[in-house]
Parts: structure tokens; sequence; C-alpha cells
């Protein structure tokens, strides 16, 4: 294939073609390089106008907009404030400014009669901004996750949190302080003999039902934390394409993540995961039917119907009857639980220590060399530099530059 034709070639095209339908709505604007000082922080003369964010998109979208669309500059951070673009509208003085307590839109004062009004400027600027919103975005989203240029956002805790809910659930109900078995024995407090099988049977079930949760939330938490973890591989985002390994199902990537680590833990542990997936995950996650399709009975004549595993119907989590704690609870406890220590102390240390402390996840040339860079310098220097990085967002978020 031919340089020319070369798909990112034509999607670099796409977007050009893109760029000049979305500038439509600004006619009558232009940047203003000339400008040096804006007027949100200069004290120049002007009219200050808050935005309504209701008529606005996100504020990133205005940025892009005036940067990508117009070519304006930013002037940079200040206290309080992201960034304010200088422009012109038909040849009147503006600038736009992301301050902490929302949009402002500042306008020069003009004489009399030049019919100027600020909601006219701000609803052409939003109307190209959603039209950006409708195409270019995806478009240029496309080009950056190909060419790696992208951050992944961290819900470690959100599913980490999700996990333990369940776990904490399942434990309660093998207890016997479950929703459904306090309802079991409420119902069943006049029969003397049925009453404690009906609570047995009420334990089981939900402890059954909370056990199933849990297994498959750590999965999902499982596959995200492999994902958060390229940055302790040799991954490179521009020729592997992040896209595709987050397509990859959870076994595919433990093995790409794990591939250079040659940790007989790591193959240990995957053979664990890959029995709990067997007999727990995929049954449920799959309308009730595992792989083998041993739920499904065949027919004996003389017998009646038999199911297909017959031979393995004992390792299923409904086999046992009246057990204290579900057949095999703790070992999948145990089981996770030695996941967690080896990703805490294993090849993916670094990583792990990144994501639990809630920062995203870059995944660019620059960031990824940095950040194997201080993973090779040991646990101290890498601290310091997650420390940095924290310290630094905080500071964005309140605008505390």
């Amino acid at each position: 294939m031919s340089e020319a034709n070369h798909p990112s070639d034509e999607l670099r095209k796409a977007i050009e073609a893109e760029i000049e339908v979305c500038k439509r709505p600004l006619r009558g604007f232009a940047s203003n390089h000339s400008d040096e000082s804006g007027f949100a922080r200069s004290g120049r003369p002007c009219t200050k106008y808050p935005v309504d964010i209701a008529t606005m998109p996100v504020p990133l979208s205005i940025s892009l907009a005036l940067k990508l669309l117009l070519q304006c500059h930013d002037l940079g951070r200040t206290e309080k404030l992201t960034w304010e673009y200088p422009f012109t509208y038909q040849e009147v003085e503006c600038s736009i400014a992301a301050e902490k307590f929302g949009i402002r839109l500042y306008v020069e004062q003009v004489e009399a009669g030049r019919g100027i009004e600020a909601r006219t400027i701000a609803g052409k600027i939003a109307s190209a901004a959603r039209m950006m919103d409708k195409n270019l975005l995806s478009m240029m989203g496309k080009q950056a996750l190909i060419a790696g240029n992208i951050t992944i956002p961290n819900l470690y805790y959100k599913l980490r949190g999700l996990y333990e809910y369940f776990r904490s659930a399942a434990h309660e109900a093998y207890a016997g302080n479950g929703e459904l078995a306090r309802k079991a024995e409420e119902d069943s407090a006049n029969t003397f003999l049925v009453g404690p099988i009906n609570k047995q049977l009420a334990i089981r079930r939900e402890g059954l039902y909370a056990t199933i949760a849990m297994v498959s939330s750590y999965f999902s938490l499982l596959e995200h934390v492999l994902v958060l973890s390229i940055p302790s591989t040799n991954f490179d985002p521009p020729t592997e394409e992040v896209s595709s390994f987050i397509g990859m199902t959870l076994f595919e990537k433990y093995d790409r993540i794990f591939a250079e680590a040659d940790s007989k833990e790591a193959h240990r542990l995957r053979e664990r995961l890959k029995h709990v997936a067997e007999t727990w995950r995929n049954p449920y996650s799959h309308g009730g039917f595992d792989k083998m399709r041993k739920a499904i009975g065949f027919h004996v004549e003389g017998l009646g119907v038999l199911p297909i595993g017959l031979s393995s119907i004992t390792k299923t989590p409904e086999f046992h009857l009246f057990p204290d704690r579900d057949q095999g609870f703790d070992e999948l406890c145990k089981t996770f639980d030695e996941i967690d220590t080896f990703l805490t102390e294993g090849p993916l240390w670094a990583s792990t220590e990144w994501m639990k402390t809630g920062l995203d996840v870059p995944l660019d040339k620059e960031s990824l060399e940095k950040f194997r860079q201080i993973e090779g310098e040991g646990g101290d220097n890498f601290a310091a530099y997650i420390a940095e990085t924290s310290y630094y967002v905080d500071r964005a978020m309140n605008m505390d530059w």
C-alpha cells in the first residue's frame, strides 16, 4: 500500500475536511495573536459576561474549538484561571476564559451602536463546539488511539469497591446475616421443622448469588488492572494498538502483560484463575451454560434425564444441599487474595502503586519513557514520582497555579 493511501493518511485528510465544516459558525471571528495580555488578568477596560453553562458544551470543547478552528493562542494559567484565549469578533477584541467559578466572556468596550452581543458570540462558539462533538472529536480520538497518544481513565477503586461489596455480602450471607435468611426466618417463624430448612436454603441461595457477583466483579477489576499495567511492560502503543489490546479476552490480556516476566507464579495463578472462570464465571455469564455444556441433560431409557457433566457435578457450585459455607467460597477468596499480592509485589508493582493513587494512566511516548525510567530506579524514587504527579494534579483541580 502506498503512503498516500495509508489508512492514517486518509483519516488525516478526513479530519482536515471536517475542520473546515466546523469553522462555518465562526464567520466574523479571527485569532488575535497581537494580544498578549487578554482581559481576565490585565484590568483593561471591558465588559465581563458569565456564560450560561446550559448553552455551552464542556469547557474543553470550547478550548479546542478556539485553538483548532481559529488557531487562537492560550495566554496560559494564572491564579484560579486555567486558560484564556483572545480573539476578535467583527474586529472587536474579545477573550474567553475558564475560571474557577465558570466560563467568562470578555468584550472590549465599544462605542454605542456597534451592537455586539455577548450572547451571539457565545452562541456561535457553542455551535462550532457542538459541530466538533458530532464527528470531529471521534475522528481525532481514533487518530490519537492509533498513535497511542491517549490516557486511560483509572477506575480501579470503583471496580475494587464493587468486588469488595459483593465479597462482604457473600460472607454475611453464609454467616446467616443476609436479607434472604432474615426473610425466610420471619416467614417460617411458626414452622418448627420446615423453618430451619428454609433458612438454610435461603443462606445458600443468597451466598451463591453474592459469590457469583463477586467473581464477575473481580474479573472485571482484573481486566482493568491489566490494561492500566501497560506502562510496566514493553507494550508499544503505536505498534500494538491499545484498542486491540482492550478488546482481547482476559486471558489474552494476562498472557500479553506477563509475556516477558517468565514467572512461575504468574503461570500458577493463571491456572487457578482459569479454573475459577470455568467453574464460576463462564456458566453464569453465558446464560447458565458452561463451555462444555455440562448443564444440558441427556435422556437414558429407564433412568430419565442425566446431566452431561455427571462425573464432575460434585465440583459445581450448586451440588451440596446444606453446607455450612458454600463449597469453594473460601478457596475463591484465597485465590483472589494471592493474585492481589502478586500484583502488588510482582513485576507489576509500579503500575499497581500508580493505580492505587487514583491517577489516570497516560500512554503517550514521553509519559511511558518517564514511567519506565523511574520504575527502574526503584521504589523510593517511584514513590517520589507519584507524590510529585499527585501534587500537580491537585493543583490543577484547584486551579492553584
